[in-house]
């Protein structure tokens, strides 16, 4: 049995030599697997976002104000939410999956110098916080038969993704790229009207010859107090304008000046007004159309900036008594 204990010992130091070797050698020809993307930030450091395509830009300023965009025309507010979301998105990147750390197949990835989204996350002083560069989406070919069949699974598409001052390339699991665009309007605030469902206590819709008030009761239910009626409400057709309204965005900006009188903004056609139950108040006019198209002007309270909104969703909350009430008031057809 002793003649077998001096070979056991030897063949157990070849192994730990070996396990050893191969866990801390690679091939020279192979990426470190022990190299992560891992992007971490303290959102509330980030003070400046520099997102590029191309010669396309856009800058995100921070502040105590909220975020801002610079557009064409001047700095305006931005949706916070939105930029808070890519933040978020961006601070949960953690990958080994290294696909490449060939400088020369980066345009394969579109994560080469001047290719793909290029993000730069900037704090105080200009202290650079982290830099991406964001490139194709990729998991097309592992989905043709799910695609086909209109069942993808969202977990397996990924970005390819690399540092600005790195070679290795990366596979990152998500949707990263639309997020990210280089158009100012993407990231302004389209809020017109903004609020939590469940609050809104009153609505009122004020056209030039007509004003319809609707309040909730302490059980949730709603009731017409203006114009008075004897007739059933449709209390369901106001719960969809209170939805309607609790999310009410812009379709885009005018940031040119348009005469007053094409604005119909003086005398508008609507006046949409919400309370809550905190007693705070919303109001948004709506204008006149802009041309033959399928946009009106409109303003929010207390802002000076003039939107557009889309006809479609305007439709959804114009409604005038007789569309409230279940049964036609006197002297009208429904």
């Amino acid at each position: 049995m002793k003649k077998f204990v001096k070979p056991l010992i030897l063949l157990a130091a070849l192994l730990a030599v070996w396990q050893i070797v191969r866990l801390t050698t690679r091939r020279p020809d192979r990426p470190n697997a022990e190299l992560a993307l891992s992007v971490t930030f303290d959102p509330a450091a980030v003070s400046r976002i520099e997102i590029s395509r191309g010669a396309e830009i856009v800058t995100l300023l921070g502040g105590e104000g909220g975020w801002k965009v610079k557009t064409s025309q001047a700095i305006k507010p931005a949706d916070s939410a939105a930029v808070n979301g890519a933040l978020s998105s961006l601070g949960a990147i953690n990958s080994t999956d290294i696909v490449s750390h060939n400088p020369a197949k980066q345009e394969e990835f579109s994560v080469q110098e001047g290719g793909g989204t290029r993000v730069r996350l900037y704090g105080r002083n200009d202290e650079s916080l982290e830099d991406l560069i964001i490139g194709k989406l990729g998991g097309f070919e592992s989905q043709q038969m799910a695609i086909q069949r209109g069942q993808i699974n969202e977990n397996q598409f990924f970005t390819y993704m690399r540092r600005g001052d790195g070679d290795r390339v990366y596979k990152v699991q998500g949707f990263f790229g639309g997020s990210l665009g280089t158009d100012s309007e993407q990231w302004r605030d389209h809020d017109l009207l903004k609020f939590n469902l469940d609050n809104c206590s009153r609505i009122s819709l004020t056209y030039p010859g007509e004003k319809v008030v609707a309040e909730r009761d302490t059980s949730g239910s709603w009731r017409l107090i203006e114009p008075q009626t004897d007739f059933p409400v449709d209390t369901v057709a106001i719960e969809r304008i209170a939805s309607t309204l609790s999310t009410l965005r812009a379709g885009g900006f005018v940031d040119s000046v348009v005469p007053a009188e094409i604005l119909g903004l003086d005398k508008p056609a609507l006046v949409v007004g919400v309370r809550l139950t905190d007693n705070s108040e919303q109001q948004v006019s709506v204008g006149a159309k802009i041309g033959e198209g399928d946009l009106y002007y409109s303003l929010k309270q207390g802002d000076p900036q003039v939107y557009t909104l889309p006809e479609y969703r305007a439709t959804q909350f114009m409604k005038h008594a007789a569309d409230l009430i279940k049964a036609p008031l006197p002297g009208t057809e429904k």
